[in-house]
């Protein structure tokens, strides 16, 4: 794939991202209470987190209930972030296996949609005290 490609293929999942009705953060640890770290500060919020842990079925983190995996089938969400590095490969098959494979997003991508923000902001302010060379 080449240059052009490549950025087409990002501006169509930053596009998908935005328009996400349902988010689903898969992971209900450390890596999946990251991922609702990043999802807050691009102002977005996950409908469910999901887990393989049938412990954690039921509970809440910061007010998000954490569903069985199965669930996704029914609950169709537009975007399935993955929450761990750990059990990633697991996680992305047991997604395919559910026929959602399209809606997988992994925390690389919203870690740069996190550093474009924050150098988006920089630039900003950056701007006000620069005037322009016109």
């Amino acid at each position: 794939m080449g240059f052009r490609e490549t950025i087409m293929e990002f501006e169509g999942k930053i596009d998908r991202f935005f328009n996400a009705r349902d988010i689903v953060i898969f992971g209900a640890s450390s890596g999946g209470k990251e991922a609702l770290e990043i999802l807050k500060f691009l102002n977005r919020s996950p409908s469910y987190f999901t887990d393989n842990d049938r412990k954690k079925w039921g509970t809440e983190i910061e007010g998000v209930k954490v569903i069985p995996p199965e669930e996704l089938k029914a609950l169709n969400p537009d975007i399935i972030i993955i929450g761990s590095t750990v059990y990633e490969d697991e996680m992305v098959e047991q997604i395919e296996s559910y026929g959602l494979g399209d809606r997988i997003v992994v925390m690389d991508f919203l870690e740069l949609l996190m550093v474009g923000k924050v150098l988006t902001k920089i630039f900003e302010k950056f701007k006000k005290y620069c005037p322009d060379d016109e």
